[in-house]
């Protein structure tokens, strides 16, 4: 059997942390599990020799040790030996090393005393008398930062360092932060560790670091939620050269010099640069004070290059060139470039070329002075750089900013001559394990615009809700997108990651903000539902308890902040902070009744953390929690229900779907649901947001409405997902590509929408899962009990489909044909259990007779209807 050994996720991962270490192991078993022996070792020698100093047993290919016995940047081996009925398999051998531990008083940082928001280049320069047997760079630098050991890169990776809960912010004047509420203990900085042994030489060394403003340091919007500025820019690291037993240690100190570039590289305001400019005179760095949080490893991948696009097109008119790259994409241009010495070079990223021609107002960020009556514009930001050329060839290349993009056009002011340009399609790099394809080619297309979508929205750890006019890991967006990216991607430590800043952004009040880290933005009580919601779905697809107990406190602790919200009464009525949404972004203005979702985000809240009590079996706190349950039911029932009418909120905009999949509609439930189908029928459009759009498909193929479900799906017109989606290769932010439309309240017309939106939002594309689970029927909600279900539903609709994805335990996949009569192929991979549930009474598999419900072990099966 070949095995793939990761630890914490990572393949042979250097600097973890003195915590548990996640060991495990993705094979294609042969046969059922008997027992998993994780053998660890101090050195080779002991391996050779067969002398674990820990042996942990295992019934799956999971454990978890702990590493705080462990030293400093210790390197430690382990293996796994395998029992499969019977039969013993002994996996390869890999490693991880340890980090290091600092207190506060030994780090030592450093920044720029001529700070000016350019870019900073840190130079330490240190001679070795020989090459070292094994060399390490510790290094984080705030905002984002590169580096290089004698000019050498010492890493493939961009924007770092992952953004966490850095620090206290600076200066804050928000109601939407207020600093005493979140100061706490839980903020962290994810430093690297990088082998640079290969990059060190004999004799002189030189260390180079240039340091960008990045989020630390966010201050290029003129008027924004300023919630993401934690101070100006800061540097640590440390060097560790090892000879034999000896290390010698090099530290970010002030004998490290330092100065200003002429490259301005921002999150927002996008690159500027002059190849003309002098260059300045070094300076000595200064010490200044560590930020508050504490060192940590990343826990989970950094950006990088995942594909170089060459234009489709190109075409020039009156000087300016325009290129088309094929897809929406997230990065930058690598461009070499030769024009007149001095002359300004501009160059602007699209997501749009509409009828009047490319459109930058989709990405634009309108900055308002908002001091007085009405807001009034005073800043636009658009995707833009700027260079002035030296007079030779220039090298443009992304540093610290990143666009998102199809088109890109290029002008200066005098003469020039593109030598060679490609387009750097940059995000996190998380590796794509799951697929999905029907034979309805508009479906196909939707799952392939959400899967570029979601890559584009993947940036320094966090799931962005657009990559380019906001860039922020809303907690709402975010969630909804967790599930359908799980199937997609092997993205479960991208997510771990994210819950634990999830849990660091909670307010010693109870509060979850909006974005996780909090950085500003909108929301409601939806939104801090990420906090009940992620864990659940985290466990679904690992069976990790270890997720549920980390957030049952925390998410407890928030449901207390919801009660001290509603005072007794069990309804929402109001925030913490300005920002209060329930639905969001129905095709015309929402006008569902806010307080109303809010309660039953309260109540859904509420349902989750029963789920997480029951799995970690806390009854205590469970039957607590059902009485809170039953009060809001009566709440709700009492404030939003019109027994004449058979409707809460008069089944406005999909009003009555949470109801009744919560149960809480008593005698009635039939006739509202049976009232709810019927209105979609006779009118078989979207009228719901980003909340209930999703729940809507799933309820109505539960509950046999796969027509209606399929028709909802496919429309066409506005508002649909066709329309959504013409022309484009990513989700818009809205159905309409443009600002919901209001209606008047004498006759009802329709009043033209306000302005551009988004291009490339993932929150839509959580319907994504719902694609995998019934159109294809890969089911993967039970993979926490080792079970997948497979049960394809609409098969009088779509003539092929097939869904797969990688588990630890192999390839789990299903296909189906409806021709000629109904054929399925599944693949079970052994140590998970698969529950076929068909549309057909009876079939064979693998020749034999068989009914529609079918139990299967690991192995692969023909499922044929019987003729």
């Amino acid at each position: 059997m070949e095995f793939k050994l990761y630890a914490d996720g990572k393949v042979n991962p250097l600097g973890l942390d003195f915590d548990d270490v996640r060991l495990s192991i993705e094979t294609e078993l042969n046969g059922e599990i008997d027992s998993v022996n994780f053998n660890l070792y101090y050195s080779l020698i002991d391996l050779e020799n067969n002398q674990p100093f820990l042996t942990v047993l295992s019934k799956t290919l999971t454990a978890i040790i702990s590493a705080r016995d462990l030293k400093e940047t210790q390197k430690i081996f382990w293996n796994a030996k395998i029992t499969v009925g019977g039969k013993e398999y002994i996996s390869d051998t890999a490693f991880f090393e340890t980090g290091i531990k600092k207190n506060k008083e030994n780090e030592t940082w450093i920044d720029n005393p001529a700070f000016n928001k350019s870019v900073a280049e840190f130079v330490k320069n240190f001679t070795v008398d020989k090459k070292p047997d094994k060399a390490r760079l510790y290094i984080v630098g705030l905002g984002y930062y590169s580096s290089k050991i004698n000019g050498k890169k010492t890493d493939e990776y961009f924007f770092k360092p992952l953004l966490t809960d850095f620090d206290y912010r600076l200066n804050i004047d928000n109601p939407d932060y207020d600093e005493d509420n979140f100061y706490n203990d839980k903020k962290s900085v994810c430093y690297d560790t990088f082998d640079i042994t290969d990059l060190i030489k004999k004799g002189e060394n030189q260390l180079s670091v240039l340091l960008g403003t990045g989020w630390y340091c966010n201050d290029d919007k003129l008027i924004t939620d300023p919630c993401d500025r934690f101070g100006t820019p800061k540097l640590f690291f440390e060097i560790h050269l090892y000879f034999g037993d000896s290390v010698k240690i090099y530290k970010s100190d002030d004998s490290v010099l330092v100065r200003n570039t002429d490259r301005f590289s921002q999150l927002f305001a996008g690159d500027k640069g002059d190849f003309t400019a002098k260059k300045e005179e070094y300076v000595h760095a200064r010490l200044c004070a560590p930020p508050a949080g504490k060192l940590v490893c990343p826990k989970c991948e950094h950006d990088k290059i995942i594909e170089k696009l060459k234009p489709l097109s190109v075409s020039k008119t009156d000087g300016v060139i325009e290129y088309d790259f094929g897809k929406n994409h997230s990065g930058s241009i690598y461009l070499k470039v030769k024009g007149a010495r001095g002359k300004k070079i501009t160059i602007q990223y699209y997501e749009v070329k509409d009828k009047n021609g490319l459109n930058p107002h989709t990405s634009e960020w309108i900055a308002y002075d908002v001091t007085g009556d009405k807001p009034i514009p005073i800043d636009v930001l658009y995707q833009k750089d700027e260079y002035i050329l030296s007079g030779g060839v220039d090298e443009i290349e992304p540093l610290f900013h990143f666009n998102c993009y199809r088109y890109v056009t290029v002008r200066c002011e005098g003469d020039f001559e593109i030598l060679s340009i490609e387009s750097l399609f940059i995000c996190t790099g998380v590796k794509r394990d799951g697929y999905f394809t029907c034979s309805n080619g508009f479906i196909n297309d939707f799952y392939n615009a959400f899967v570029l979508t979601q890559l584009d929205n993947m940036h320094s750890g966090i799931p962005s809700d657009c990559p380019h006019r906001e860039k922020l890991p809303y907690t709402g967006d975010g969630n909804l997108a967790a599930e359908p990216t799980m199937y997609t991607f092997n993205a479960e430590q991208f997510y771990r990651k994210w819950l634990k800043d999830v849990l660091a952004a909670q307010g010693n009040n109870g509060w979850v903000p909006y974005t996780a880290p909090n950085i500003g933005g909108a929301g409601g009580y939806w939104w801090s539902n990420v906090i009940t919601d992620l864990p659940l779905k985290l466990y679904a697809f690992t069976g990790d308890k270890t997720v549920i107990e980390k957030a049952l406190n925390p998410a407890l602790k928030y449901l207390e902040f919801c009660a001290n919200i509603h005072g007794g009464t069990f309804i929402i009525r109001r925030s913490f902070i300005r920002w209060y949404i329930g639905e969001w972004l129905n095709p015309e203005t929402t006008k569902l009744d806010v307080d109303f979702m809010n309660t039953l985000a309260y109540f859904k809240g509420v349902i989750n953390v029963i789920k997480m009590c029951e799995i970690l079996g806390d009854n205590q706190n469970k039957l607590k929690l059902e009485k809170v349950k039953d009060n809001i039911i009566k709440a709700i029932n009492l404030e939003f229900y019109n027994p004449n009418t058979k409707t809460y909120c008069g089944g406005l905009q999909c009003a009555d779907l949470l109801p009744v999949l919560y149960g809480i509609c008593g005698d009635d439930e039939k006739i509202i649901w049976d009232n709810l189908v019927d209105k979609y029928r006779n009118n078989a459009r979207f009228d719901t947001g980003i909340i209930l759009t999703p729940v809507l498909l799933e309820a109505l193929t539960e509950r046999g409405e796969e027509e209606l479900c399929y028709k909802l799906f496919t429309g066409k017109g506005k508002p649909s997902f066709n329309y959504m989606l013409d022309g484009e290769t990513t989700l818009c932010e809205h159905w309409n590509k443009t600002w919901p439309s209001a209606v008047t309240e004498k006759d009802g017309q329709e009043i033209a929408g306000g302005g551009d939106v988004s291009h490339c939002h993932p929150m839509f594309g959580s319907v994504v899962a719902w694609m995998y689970k019934h159109i294809a029927g890969l089911n993967l909600s039970e993979l926490y009990k080792n079970k997948v279900i497979i049960r394809p539903r609409f098969i009088k609709y779509i003539s092929n489909a097939s869904a797969e994805k990688v588990t630890l335990y192999g390839k789990v996949s299903v296909s189906y044909q409806t021709e000629n009569g109904f054929k399925m192929k599944v693949k079970i991979p052994f140590g998970l259990t698969g529950e076929i549930i068909l549309p057909i009474n009876k079939v064979t598999v693998n020749g034999v007779l068989s009914g529609n419900k079918i139990t299967l072990g690991g192995g692969e099966y023909i499922i044929e209807e019987q003729k």
